[in-house]
């Protein structure tokens, strides 16, 4: 992998992602938002704001109406976000709108955020260390069921692309499968303890799941209920994409740089690591899986890699 361009902006960015429509890297914070076209990626071009920044609304990214309409279409960890029109009508037990989009996405799910499991098309809230299910009916949320998350604070979370059921990393390292109906959950089981902070998991198909944490980067496969440990890694992992149609992973080592893994059969490789001069924040894929943003730890600049 190498550098291809940089770019330094004045504000730390939230949100980093890759635009199909515009060909472009999004960059944005609370207040602002920038494309970063591939063809000019050291020329932001600032983008205008559909509504004004309203700190008490849920899905308040400071983009254009198209690409908040494009954003709200992707998935992430397995989920589906919500219409920015039904996010306007996320209002909790306490009177209060629930979640905070940009922070989700940035610091971790503590907030409540409303997002729809694809397959069954409910709605789980999630919390650091609790659960909420709940359907979208008549323009009003309905809450079925409450439940706590197991182990310590949550960091993580994925859902399962047909089956009702979402994985979870705690900051312990413990990673458990909480499954549910339409009418509430059922019991968590533990997939792991890997007694070191959790970092990412992700469903990559229907049978195997990722973990990623302080040190280690694990393939699992499922077996009857449980899970069974395939494959490990032994890196840093801050947060790591997986790309299905490459069958790699893009690992974000922090202050570790980054590397690319393939996963071959149940066996997960190195292929390509590069230490970088400064800490990596957040990382972002373009479509291909060719092309990596990487904005950077305590600073505004944001740089392109090649794959």
């Amino acid at each position: 992998m190498k550098q291809l361009a940089a770019v330094d902006l004045d504000f730390k960015a939230l949100l980093l992602w890759y635009s199909e429509n515009e060909n472009a890297f999004v960059v944005a914070d609370q207040q602002r938002g920038f494309t970063l076209p591939i063809a000019e990626f050291t020329r932001p071009r600032q983008l205008g704001p559909a509504r004004e920044p309203d700190p008490l609304f849920p899905c308040r990214l400071p983009l254009p109406e198209s690409l908040i309409a494009e954003f709200s279409a992707v998935t992430w960890h397995g989920f589906g976000f919500l219409t920015a029109s039904e996010y306007d009508v996320a209002i909790g037990s306490d009177g209060k709108r629930c979640g905070d989009l940009l922070r989700t996405l940035y610091y971790g799910p503590d907030y409540g955020l409303y997002v729809r499991h694809k397959h069954t098309g409910l709605i789980v809230s999630l919390r650091s260390g609790s659960l909420e299910l709940l359907r979208f009916q008549n323009d009003a949320f309905e809450l079925i069921a409450t439940t706590r998350t197991r182990g310590r604070a949550a960091l993580c979370f994925a859902s399962h692309a047909t089956e009702p059921m979402i994985a979870y990393g705690d900051n312990y390292g413990a990673f458990h499968i909480q499954r549910f109906t339409a009418d509430g959950f059922g019991t968590a089981s533990k997939i792991d303890s890997k007694e070191r902070k959790a970092a990412g998991v992700e469903f990559i198909d229907g049978d195997r799941l990722l973990t990623g944490g302080m040190g280690y980067l694990s393939v699992y496969g499922k077996a009857g209920k449980k899970w069974k440990l395939l494959s490990e890694a032994s890196l840093a992992v801050r947060s790591f994409h997986w790309h299905s149609d490459s069958q790699r992973i893009v690992v974000n080592g922090g202050r570790n740089g980054l590397s690319v893994l393939r996963l071959q059969g149940d066996s997960i490789k190195v292929e390509d690591s590069l230490q970088t001069d400064s800490a990596i924040d957040q990382i972002s894929l373009n479509g291909a899986g060719d092309l990596l943003a990487a904005s950077l730890q305590n600073c505004g600049t944001v740089q392109l890699y090649q794959l």
